[in-house]
């Protein structure tokens, strides 16, 4: 698509900014168009900040806006799309992001949350595959430690402990990501239930909204909990990862009440990872409006 060449006149981007304000969707990449121009060629003079001020959008809004200028093809095909959901579809890897594009091309609209749970499905993928990799440099270490110890050692294992922090890296930032995701949309609704209170809306509908930000809250405080108890976990792990190489366990055979007390520690403790997982949902999580 051919685009025009834009004015280096402060006032008529300001002009042309506030038109656009005024019209869904394509506008959105109109002005994240306009405000790149302005940030890149310096005519706010260092007071980029300032400026946004005066046109009245906030920081936050204005680099989701140069954003998706940045990460997707200008179209006429976005009319219908708010700023969240392109700004969903921009942070999206590139081919998640094309099967979005088509989809809009051709008349499907994804919903918000839609483009949420496809994001939070990417993120638990990559902290997935994180782990598999931190797993699969346990078994490797396991390995060359097996054939190169010949006496008693803790191996000096540093691919292992590199692949461990890796893995709770990754675990951590699809955490964080989703929290973030979780509270974006908490703001979102909380925009349209004052939206609604202003318009007279019924009881039942405000009732169903606020239900809704009642479960929000509740995915985001269970979200903090898991986080902290799964990160606990593979801090145990990497702490406690080099003594399966030693012979302490082997030292246990002449104390048979410390070895009877250590298997029943085992017992309980694959009694509760087996109520856990029990009561853990599928992978195919089908997760409604």
């Amino acid at each position: 698509m051919n685009e025009l060449t834009l004015s280096n006149n402060l006032q008529q981007i300001e002009l042309e900014i506030n038109h656009h304000k005024n019209i869904a969707g394509q506008s959105i990449w109109e002005i994240g168009r306009r405000l790149n121009h302005v940030e890149e060629n310096d005519l706010a003079h260092g007071e980029f900040g300032k400026w946004l001020e005066k046109v009245k959008i906030n920081q936050s809004t204005a680099n989701k806006m140069m954003k998706i200028v940045k990460k997707l093809p200008n179209s006429y095909t976005y009319t219908n799309l708010g700023l969240t959901a392109l700004d969903l579809i921009a942070t999206l890897p590139d081919d998640k992001k094309q099967e979005q594009i088509e989809r809009i091309e051709n008349g499907d609209n994804p919903t918000v949350r839609e483009l949420q749970e496809i994001k939070r499905e990417n993120n638990r993928l990559k902290a997935e595959n994180a782990r598999l990799e931190q797993q699969a440099g346990q078994v490797l270490g396991a390995k060359v430690v097996e054939k190169e110890v010949v006496v008693e050692k803790i191996p000096d294992d540093y691919n292992y402990f590199k692949s461990n922090y890796e893995a709770l890296k990754g675990v951590q930032d699809f955490y964080k990501n989703q929290n973030a995701e979780l509270r974006e949309e908490m703001k979102e609704l909380e925009k349209i239930i004052k939206s609604q209170r202003d318009n007279s809306t019924s009881r039942l509908e405000l009732q169903k909204l606020e239900d809704k930000k009642a479960t929000l809250n509740s995915e985001i405080k269970s979200l903090d909990k898991i986080a902290k108890f799964q990160e606990g976990v593979e801090n145990f792990i990497t702490d406690n990862a080099s003594i399966s190489y030693t012979k302490d366990f082997e030292n246990l055979y002449s104390n048979r009440d410390l070895t009877l007390s250590l298997l029943d520690t085992f017992n309980r403790l694959e009694k509760w990872i087996d109520d856990i997982k029990s009561i853990l949902p599928n992978g195919n999580i089908i997760e409604g409006e």
